[in-house]
């Protein structure tokens, strides 16, 4: 509702307006979160790219550390729940299996992690590791800000943000 002020006509343009404002408004949002991901990575002795970065799928964040000798490929999700998803049929439909749910978000984690392992010399630009590539083990992550509806799809752990800065 924060979003709406300053559109208080329901005629549709204005309507229309305040869907671009709370667009832009999410996208800042999630910009914020994912930096203060990666700030909080930098602090546990991890490198890699301070922004998302784009090799055939975009990379929320890439990050390194030679001392644990981890490479987190995790994607970050910064979303509420709408109210109308707090009924049991609604959760299931909207929040785990619907269109950008988080099984969805999971498969595309899981493909952008495939990828990443599949072509990983590509990535040497942006992670510089140290040592050879085989001797890091390459995690998945799907960070979201709520505790999620699940904790694991194949290869990814899907984990709330306190949860993940404290398992990496």
């Amino acid at each position: 509702l924060v979003y709406l002020q300053g559109c208080p006509d329901p005629e549709t343009p204005a309507f229309k307006k305040r869907g671009q404002i709370i667009q832009e408004m999410r996208q800042k949002v999630a910009d914020r979160f994912e930096a203060w991901l990666r700030t909080e990575l930098r602090q546990r002795s991890y490198t890699g790219p301070g922004t998302a970065i784009s090799e055939n799928y975009e990379y929320d964040i890439l990050a390194i550390s030679e001392e644990k000798k981890i490479i987190v490929v995790a994607d970050a999700k910064y979303r509420d729940m709408p109210l109308s998803s707090f009924t049991r049929d609604n959760l299931i439909r909207q929040e785990l299996l619907g269109p950008h749910a988080l099984r969805e978000e999971a498969e595309r984690q899981q493909l952008r992690l495939d990828y990443f392992q599949g072509d990983i010399a590509r990535f040497e630009k942006h992670l510089h590791p140290k040592k050879p590539w085989g001797q890091y083990s390459i995690e998945g992550f799907l960070v979201t800000k709520q505790v999620p509806l699940a904790d694991v799809y194949k290869s990814i752990r899907i984990m709330e943000a306190p949860s993940f800065l404290s398992a990496v």
